[in-house]
């Protein structure tokens, strides 16, 4: 013989076994809800194992630079392949001027043969004239056949 269950409560009285029934499917209710947002915020936490920015052992390619011409201060972006995700691991060097880079974007454009782009501000201690542009990411040095003119 079964002897109804009395809710603690109740002091005494016997429970309903809806109301039984129901605080039960409330309970597996809120273990489910926080199983899943235990999950969620897991799968979304920007605390990841995975490298974001993975060496290629490939030499980044230099495709365009924009402008050519420009004065301290400005803006330079450059145009390619193989660069660095993580903007200051691309080393932009201007003859033996060492800068790194200030950006890393994809490119979006489809009519765009290049894939990502670098930026950088043109520092001030730089020769006027012609300058050699190359970028160095980690020991992989890019094509050298960029120049940038330095303007006063």
């Amino acid at each position: 013989m079964k002897v109804p269950a009395k809710h603690p409560s109740s002091q005494g009285q016997t429970a309903n076994p809806i109301q039984l029934c129901f605080n039960r499917s409330i309970r597996r209710l809120c273990i489910l809800l926080i199983c899943l947002l235990t999950t969620i915020y897991a799968c979304g936490s920007s605390q990841s194992s995975f490298e974001h920015d993975i060496p290629t052992q490939q030499s980044p390619i230099i495709m365009n630079i924009d402008p050519t011409q420009a004065s301290a201060g400005e803006q330079i972006t450059i145009s390619g392949i193989g660069f660095s995700s993580s903007a200051p691991n691309n080393i932009i060097m201007l003859n033996d001027a060492a800068i790194p880079a200030s950006t890393y974007d994809i490119i979006t454009n489809a009519n765009s043969s290049a894939l990502e782009q670098i930026e950088f501000i043109l520092p001030d201690d730089l020769d006027i004239g012609d300058n050699t542009i190359v970028v160095i990411v980690y020991d992989h040095t890019s094509n050298a056949d960029f120049q940038l003119e330095v303007m006063p």
